[in-house]
């Protein structure tokens, strides 16, 4: 009924606490503040709620290279990376189960947008995965130090998950806005990297 409709003042509240409360440790919570992100995303974007994917993308860029960092904030970061990348997966989803035609050429630019810079986040997740890996493999061949009482645990999973979080985003993406992508020539580049850490990752796992 109309007595259940939630105003512009309050979704606007709603809309900023989305995209500030970064640090939910709480994966069942976290998931269900993407839920509600997406399906106000469903109804508001892009006319009215337009700096939504400028907000993912300002707030992923600036965790990428601190969300694996020794300092006391790391955890932080952490967390608000799986968070940002949790939202966007869950918000193009939703977006890309609509009928997009009144908004076809906005998601059109979303997506060349977004391509180039989930690519370099993602060739830093892979970049620092395989290092991580190396270095596992390395201890435990060479019995020099009990990885499992070193951080590389912790690091593995959470760079997992922003891998697999990224590469599904990657295919949403070229699902979605395949034909914008390839004419803004973004696809060489990313298919240099799976040649280039392709091998690499094989000496690890053969």
């Amino acid at each position: 009924g109309k007595n259940n409709v939630i105003n512009d003042s309050d979704k606007i509240k709603i809309k900023q606490f989305l995209l500030s409360y970064l640090t939910e440790s709480d994966t069942k919570i976290s998931s269900q503040l993407s839920t509600i992100a997406s399906k106000i995303a469903r109804h508001d974007w892009p006319d009215r709620w337009s700096d939504l994917f400028s907000h993912l993308i300002t707030n992923l860029q600036n965790t990428t290279t601190t969300c694996l960092s020794n300092d006391s904030d790391s955890y932080i970061h952490r967390y608000t990376h799986r968070y940002m990348l949790e939202m966007t997966l869950e918000v193009l989803n939703e977006l890309s189960s609509k009928t997009l035609s009144f908004a076809k050429s906005s998601f059109a630019l979303l997506c060349v947008e977004l391509f180039p810079i989930v690519v370099s986040l993602w060739n830093n997740y892979i970049d620092k995965w395989i290092h991580k890996l190396g270095l596992i493999v390395s201890d435990i061949v060479n019995k020099t130090t009990n990885y499992q009482s070193t951080t590389y645990p912790i690091d593995m999973e959470y760079l997992s998950i922003y891998l697999i979080t990224s590469s599904t985003i990657l295919s949403k993406l070229l699902q979605l806005g395949f034909y914008e992508i390839s004419r803004a020539n973004y696809l060489p580049n990313y298919f240099n990297y799976l040649t280039n850490y392709l091998p690499e990752l094989l000496n690890y796992l053969v």
